[in-house]
């Protein structure tokens, strides 16, 4: 039996596959520390993480033969370099609140200098020993997942998010979840 596999095989696929949004979830894994200013426990001293970042996108596959997208609901590409925003900010810094009375001692007295400073996120301070990110909340996971995922909406026009997600252990996630 010879089985003949041509354009027309694959346009008339779209009809047999079930009907639904997909979701579509890319992760990286970034390194950091920070400190909850106010912490009852230990959290209140510097410390890091192996923090993993997910993002999710949801919506139905293009279905157009001669599109490069064609059965995708997002290009895993696009997703990674949205998340390499998030990397190359935080990855290996410390991030803390811009109250933290340790934010003012280190920029005063470690040779800090502003290299970045945004409305929407905070401030990074660097100098030849690393990088301090400043950001207006206590860097909470719960804070941190939805300031990421404000930067990853603002990196990813079109796409619809259905989710965002940081791990900063095994067993502690926060997910955020933006309003439609």
């Amino acid at each position: 039996m010879d089985i003949v596999v041509n354009a027309d095989t694959f346009t008339s696929l779209g009809s047999v596959l079930p009907a639904g949004d997909v979701v579509v979830e890319k992760a990286i894994t970034i390194e950091m520390a920070h400190r909850l200013q106010y912490h009852e426990g230990k959290c209140r001293n510097i410390h890091g993480h192996s923090w993993s970042i997910k993002i999710a996108v949801s919506g139905k596959p293009t279905e157009d033969i001669h599109s490069p997208k064609d059965g995708m609901v997002a290009d895993f590409y696009i997703l990674k370099r949205a998340l390499t925003c998030i990397e190359e900010l935080f990855d290996h810094s410390i991030t803390l609140a811009s109250s933290d009375p340790l934010a003012d001692v280190l920029y005063q007295q470690g040779g800090f200098v502003v290299a970045q400073q945004t409305q929407w996120w905070g401030t990074t301070l660097v100098n030849d020993f690393g990088r301090i990110n400043l950001i207006p909340p206590t860097p909470t996971s719960e804070n941190l997942v939805r300031l990421w995922g404000q930067m990853l909406a603002h990196n990813l026009p079109g796409l619809e998010i259905a989710y965002v997600s940081v791990k900063e252990t095994a067993s502690s996630e926060a997910t955020w979840i933006p309003n439609k």
